[in-house]
């Protein structure tokens, strides 16, 4: 453990108590219903610096970003799909601290989150371009936006996902990028400590309505991507 790691792990583990598993596939960090962090760990080539991401994950979850209420009568929109744009945004939140502890973009997705990410873009960008080419109309939606959020993820440097990020940004309608982008930054430079509004604001832009995020611990303050205003 690093000496930045070290420092990392006695603030977090001073607030909640941490459980390490050894798993298969990628690393992984939650707080189960216990109230217990429990990380999840692989064998990998930067073990500090994965360490380092999946105490920050529990870190920012501690300071209240935790997964929403989900009330939604969109068909399709799953779970996995919100776990997916969540983790998305909350390395938005983790990436400058863990590039200020020392680490570089290298580091920051474990060995299996690399390679998922160029198989997801390799997969999917093809088939968008296909459907682009014979419709001939600009794309946007979540269709669009989950390999965007993949492409542009805080710490991306890779020049073979840059180049997936403009082929996508070839096809899909420039007003749902730009929309996305806006979303994206307000996101990383506001303080908020929860999801909702830019959960809300993204579906908006992705044209879907009939749905609501609320933070957990108060319900009360349901927001509705119906009623949230895109600049």
């Amino acid at each position: 453990m690093s000496t930045d790691n070290e420092d990392l792990y006695k603030e977090v583990s001073s607030r909640i108590s941490i459980i390490l598993k050894k798993q298969t596939g990628s690393w992984s960090a939650h707080i189960d219903a216990s109230g217990t962090a429990i990380i999840g760990y692989n064998r990998s080539a930067y073990p500090d610096a994965a360490f380092a991401h999946e105490l920050l994950h529990i870190k920012a979850e501690l300071d209240g970003l935790r997964d929403p209420y989900l009330r939604s009568s969109v068909e399709g929109f799953s779970w996995e799909i919100l776990r997916f744009i969540i983790n998305h945004l909350a390395h938005h939140r983790i990436y400058p601290e863990f590039y200020d502890m020392g680490f570089n973009e290298e580091e920051f997705l474990n060995d299996n989150d690399e390679a998922e990410t160029l198989q997801l873009l390799r997969r999917d960008v093809p088939k968008l371009e296909d459907v682009y080419r014979q419709v001939q109309k600009p794309m946007d939606g979540l269709i669009v936006l989950m390999p965007y959020l993949v492409c542009v993820s805080p710490h991306e440097t890779n020049l073979v996902v840059h180049q997936f990020k403009e082929r996508l940004e070839k096809i899909a309608e420039p007003s749902f990028i730009k929309a996305v982008n806006a979303i994206l930054e307000e996101w990383r430079t506001s303080k908020r400590m929860d999801y909702c509004l830019t959960l809300a604001k993204l579906c908006k832009a992705c044209g879907y309505m009939n749905i609501s995020f609320a933070p957990q611990s108060d319900t009360s303050k349901e927001i509705s991507a119906s009623t949230v205003t895109l600049d």
